[in-house]
């Protein structure tokens, strides 16, 4: 996965579109839900340690083709609606939001289905971020 570092920059604004409610499952659950998808859709994932402390879980993932894929769960569901927390992932990434994790990633079809598992709704799929 050499030549590969994704900077926490590029989505400030992104993960505050999205109208979150609450959490619903434990860090480490979705952690989990998520790694089980992002291998499912060929992705390797590693975990990668936080530069913000908002930020409670973060990994960054990639495929052989060199798509990128990263997933963040924030500590409140004000990190997100603030944008003080945030995803980058690719030149043109798509984001997706719920609750307090976001999905951030190259491949639209991926970033949707993969939070679609999570739990995101049909008005968050449409109202990706790209």
């Amino acid at each position: 996965m050499a030549g590969y570092k994704t900077t926490l920059a590029v989505l400030v604004a992104a993960v505050a579109v999205f109208g979150m409610t609450g959490c619903s499952a434990s860090t480490d659950e979705l952690v989990g839900h998520f790694e089980t998808s992002a291998e499912q859709a060929e992705y390797e994932c590693v975990e990668t340690v936080p530069s913000q402390g908002s930020i409670l879980a973060l990994r960054s993932c990639q495929n052989d083709d060199g798509s990128e894929l990263q997933f963040a769960v924030f500590d409140s569901v004000t990190s997100q609606r603030s944008g003080s927390a945030s995803l980058a992932s690719g030149t043109n990434p798509v984001t997706v939001g719920h609750d307090v994790w976001a999905v951030a990633g190259e491949d639209s079809a991926v970033v949707q289905s993969i939070a679609a598992e999570l739990g995101s709704t049909e008005s968050e799929l449409e109202s990706a971020v790209e």
